[in-house]
């Protein structure tokens, strides 16, 4: 790592990012480092934990999929192993458009949300919002790589 890399690595970015945005970006960063050198199974652990979460988070706060999974007769407790994933459908563009604000999680409201749009290159952009949160992670991801 270049003079330059290592300082914006260990001075700027903690300070940008912890002081002046107020983000966990750091925090983030630090979880993704240490997971890359895990096992592959380790990982795989790793990830159904967090995607059970989401799923819970989504079937109490986003009414889509509140609605959805109820139509469905799909359950918290039906999604034991990533193979039962195939029981939730995936979720088209034309949902996304149809159906935008009951995207929106409940428990955000009032709560500063990002806009942000696709390029359109299908024929219609693709609205969506993001938090100061996940703006952290994903910038840990793909910026910081």
């Amino acid at each position: 790592m270049s003079v330059y890399g290592k300082f914006y690595r260990s001075i700027m970015l903690p300070i940008y990012e912890t002081h002046i945005r107020k983000r966990d970006t750091l925090n983030n960063l630090a979880e993704m480092e240490k997971v890359q050198w895990m096992t592959e199974e380790k990982i795989k652990g790793i990830q159904f934990d967090k995607l059970q979460k989401i799923l819970e988070y989504s079937f109490k706060h986003v009414p889509f999929y509140n609605n959805r999974f109820k139509e469905l007769g799909i359950s918290l407790a039906n999604i034991k192993s990533s193979s039962d994933l195939i029981k939730i459908p995936v979720l088209r563009k034309e949902e996304i458009h149809e159906n935008h604000e009951k995207l929106i999680a409940t428990n955000r409201t009032g709560q500063k949300l990002y806009n942000s749009a696709t390029g359109g290159s299908t024929g219609k952009p693709l609205r969506f919002q993001y938090d100061h949160e996940s703006y952290a992670v994903s910038f840990c991801s793909w910026d910081l790589r």
